[in-house]
Formats: C-alpha cells, sequence, structure tokens
C-alpha cells in the first residue's frame, strides 16, 4: 500500500521546488492559503500559492536566470469523515465539486481511497492531525498493514482551524536512509541498469543515481525505477562472486567485474515533483573490468539548487521540469544539478560487450 502513502502528500506538492532559507538557496518562501468548510457537505476546499526564489532558464537562448515565481495556484478538495480520534479524507476531483455549495458528484466508493490522520480531540474538524499509513475504505474501515508500517515516511502534519489549513512534512533522514539507501550493490538498481545495457534490453539511459537506491524503494519511488526484471537470470547472468562493493559476473563469452569506489549522501531530504525525493548532495562512483579494459563512472548531484548555481554554464546539467505561474505564464526551472560522464561511461561498455546468440541460433 506504499501508493496510498505517496498520494497522501502529492496533494500538498506544488511545482517548484521548495528550499530552505538562506540567502543564496530558494528563499522567500511565502504561502499564501486559502481555505473553506462546508459543514453540512462534510467538505472542504483549500486554494495554495507560493512565491519562491528559483533558477528560471531559457532552453533556446542557453539561459538561467535567479527569479521571484509565484505559483499557479494549487486547489484541492475533500470529503471528510470523523471516527472518534480519527480524521479520514477522501480527495475528490475539483471538476466534480461544487465551489459555492461543496457538493460533488464524483462517487467516493473506491477502494482505499481514504487518507488518515489522527488527532488529540474528536467531533471537530479543529486541531492537529498527524498522517497514519494505511487506506480507509468505506466499506471495511481502516486497513493497516505490516508494509505500511514499514513506508510510515514522510510525517505529515496537519493544521486546521475555522480559516487555515496548514500542511507539514518532516522528511526525516534516518527513516529515509533505512528506507531507500543501501550500502549493498547487490541490493542497487544500478545492478540491472548494466545488466539491461551489456544485454541490450536497456529502455532508459543510465541513471547514476541508481547506485544509491535499493531496488525494492525504486520501484516507483525514483525516476526510471522498477522498470526491469530484478533477477540476474533473467539477463543471462552468472554471479561469480559479491561483496558489498564488487560483483564478478559472467555473460556468455566475457567476465566483469564491478568495485564501486563512493556511494555518499550528504545533507537534507528534498521532494521533488511526481513524488521523486533527493538529498541535497549525492555522489557515486564505480568501475567494470572485463578483458583488461576498465570502464569508470562518476557522478554528483546537487538537489539544493542555490543563486551561485544558477549560471548560464551550467544549463547542460541542470535536470529541468516545467511548471506555471500565477499569471499563467509556462516556464521551466531547475530541480536538479548534475555532472557525470555517462557518456563516457557507455561508450566504453560499448567494446566490452559480451558475443549472445539469439535463440533461434
Amino acid at each position: 500500500m506504499k501508493k496510498h502513502l505517496l498520494a497522501l502528500i502529492a496533494s500538498s506538492t506544488l511545482f517548484l521546488a521548495c528550499g530552505d532559507n538562506s540567502s543564496t538557496g530558494p528563499s522567500n518562501d511565502e504561502e499564501i492559503n486559502f481555505f473553506q468548510v462546508f459543514p453540512d457537505q462534510k467538505t472542504f476546499v483549500t486554494i495554495t500559492t507560493h512565491t519562491q526564489n528559483t533558477c528560471v532558464v531559457d532552453t533556446t537562448n542557453k539561459t538561467a536566470e535567479w527569479q521571484e515565481i509565484t505559483s499557479r495556484p494549487d486547489t484541492n478538495a475533500y470529503a471528510y469523515e470523523l471516527h472518534n480520534d480519527t480524521l479520514v479524507l477522501y480527495p475528490i476531483h475539483t471538476k466534480y465539486f461544487n465551489f459555492k455549495n461543496g457538493t460533488y458528484t464524483s462517487n467516493l466508493a473506491h477502494e482505499c481511497e481514504g487518507q488518515m490522520y489522527i488527532g488529540q480531540k474528536t467531533g471537530s474538524l479543529d486541531g492537529k492531525w498527524k498522517g497514519i499509513p494505511g487506506c480507509y475504505d468505506v466499506t471495511r474501515g481502516a486497513l493497516i498493514d505490516d508494509e505500511d508500517l514499514e513506508f510510515d515516511w514522510p510525517e505529515v502534519y496537519l493544521s486546521i482551524t475555522e480559516s487555515s489549513f496548514v500542511t507539514d512534512t518532516t522528511y526525516s533522514v534516518t527513516p529515509f536512509k533505512k528506507l531507500a539507501i543501501t550500502d549493498d550493490y547487490s541490493e542497487s538498481l544500478f545492478r540491472f541498469y548494466l545488466y539491461d545495457f551489456l544485454t541490450e534490453h536497456q529502455r532508459d539511459p543510465f541513471y547514476p543515481r541508481s547506485l544509491l537506491y535499493s531496488y525494492d524503494w525504486s520501484d516507483g519511488t525514483i525516476r526510471y525505477g522498477g522498470y526491469g526484471s530484478i533477477d540476474p537470470y533473467n539477463y543471462g547472468v552468472t554471479i561469480e562472486n559479491q561483496t558489498k562493493n564488487s560483483e564478478t559476473f559472467t555473460i556468455g563469452d566475457r567476465t566483469y567485474k564491478v568495485n564501486v569506489t563512493q556511494r555518499k549522501v550528504e545533507g537534507n531530504i528534498r521532494q521533488q515533483k511526481h513524488g521523486f525525493y533527493a538529498f541535497e548532495k549525492e555522489k557515486g562512483a564505480l568501475s567494470v573490468v572485463s578483458g583488461g579494459v576498465t570502464c569508470s563512472l562518476t557522478y554528483e548531484y546537487k538537489s539544493n539548487i542555490s543563486k551561485d548555481l544558477c549560471i548560464d554554464e551550467n544549463i547542460n546539467n541542470f535536470e529541468i521540469e516545467r511548471g506555471f505561474t500565477i499569471q499563467g505564464d509556462r516556464i521551466l526551472y531547475v530541480e536538479g544539478y548534475e555532472t557525470d560522464n555517462v557518456k563516457a561511461f557507455e561508450k566504453c561498455l560499448n567494446n566490452i560487450k559480451p558475443q549472445i546468440l539469439d535463440d533461434e541460433e
């Protein structure tokens, strides 16, 4: 039920990558919040916009500029229920919601649509609420299993008064490392990018950050995650030897030795667009050796985009997303900064691919 937790936090996500309040990072983060409750209908609506500094790019003219941007309003509607000390929220698509009287025409009877929060008092929407894992089903009630408890991250809090609805999300580093980060190469998603590439099953470019992330967490959580099989046998791979930082395997007529020389994360965690996560800084390095040829990969990723990084010379290293301003203007903004040698690494690997016979042969 991991998807329900991701859906719970996604409702408060805006298009801009929020940062800290330092003078060189994304700053002046001012939130404007409209909140209206329709108690007779047991529904409410929130409209939120943010004003903050961010790095805006023009890919045609290859320029980057640090600007103060106000985001397009983010509108959410909910039906709510109170069950003793538990608040249940059912998201309503805004096209089905009547903003004048709070009625709606959508059906809430879908399986496990309710998002659950626990509070300190009963009978009132007002108060402080903490998101809890699992989901609420209209016919079966609260549904929580072991997987829900395992993925009780991040911590989501609601603070509700007669005139305000504030979401506060805590991205604690220690539990995230336990859930998502691996120090064992055999558990990393990167292994399967390498198998894909060498056996020509690959559908996506190499994603260097996958060296840090376990394939269990990566499924649907980091970009390009979970698209392939996680069984080496399906790639025709035979594992000869394996440690936390190395792996020796054969494919066809070739033997490969992988050595991981760096895996490092620093700083706090940031939620990015589409529900992805990143540390402020991530680094990794490894080598693949076969037939006397060594192919080396290095990369560094930064999710904390500061003013000093927002320069024209860095535009080819930016991870760029699309967004809209409050005026409705479409912009391209920077969500990450990455330096790597992926193209050279792939070119080197092309020289040591195995000779694999087709099934018909």
